[in-house]
Parts: structure tokens; sequence; C-alpha cells
């Protein structure tokens, strides 16, 4: 979708209120995407809308929709004398910091909220009784 935002942008007379209707009711078909498919509508109902005024509202949805999403990504910068070794390590050292696999371990399977604080109660239960034999 940001290719088909840059590119409405960069030639905005090329482009009729259509292409960008279409463009985007076909991207919201394509993704499932409800967001797409509101604007869309809002789009059809009202058809006074200028071209660079589309364009705009489109690219603020997008940029608010994905702003906030945690993408599970840890970025890290090779320096010139960095070994490849060491780069390995600080990558090892902020997956355990972040606990990134327990995240996405966590999230293969949906647990009912009823059954993680259950986990909760029973792990605390359990370090009491092993606090107490100490």
């Amino acid at each position: 979708m940001k290719e088909l935002i840059e590119k409405w942008k960069e030639t905005p007379n090329e482009y009729s209120v259509y292409d960008v209707i279409g463009g985007l009711k076909w991207y919201a078909k394509e993704y499932n995407d409800k967001d797409a498919a509101k604007l869309v509508q809002e789009f059809i109902d009202d058809d006074e809308y200028e071209i660079n005024y589309l364009i705009k509202r489109v690219e603020e949805t997008f940029k608010t929709k994905y702003k906030n999403k945690n993408l599970h990504m840890l970025i890290i910068k090779k320096g010139e004398k960095d070994s490849i070794d060491k780069v390995l390590k600080q990558y090892k050292r902020k997956c355990r910091e972040t606990q990134l696999l327990k995240d996405i371990r966590s999230r293969k399977e949906f647990v009912k909220p009823s059954e993680a604080k259950r986990k909760q109660k029973q792990k605390a239960i359990y370090q009491q009784k092993q606090n107490k034999q100490f």
C-alpha cells in the first residue's frame, strides 16, 4: 500500500478519484483490511472529494494503523571493526533481555485469560511453598 500511496503522491494529476478508490478497494479485499474498506465506503458515499484529499486521508490512515503495532524485530548496528561473533553475542543478549522468543512462543496458541490467571496463581503458590522450605 505504501508503494501505491507514493505513486499517487508523486503524480496526483495522472490519477482520478476512481483510481484511488479502486486501488484502496483492491487492497481491502486482498488483505481483508476493515479500515481500508471503511475508507472506501466513505469515499463512495460522498464523491465530492479531490484527489489530493483522498491521498492524504489514505496516507494518514495507514500511518496511524501501523505506527502502534509491535513488530518483533531487533535492530543491531554493526560497526566496521565489529566481528560477526560480537554481533551475534549482542543479538542473543537482546533476545534474552527483551524476552522475544518467550513472547513468540506464547503467541503460538491462544490462552484464555482465566487459564492464564490460574497458571499464574499456581506458580505463586509453588514459589511460596519453596520459600517456606528454606
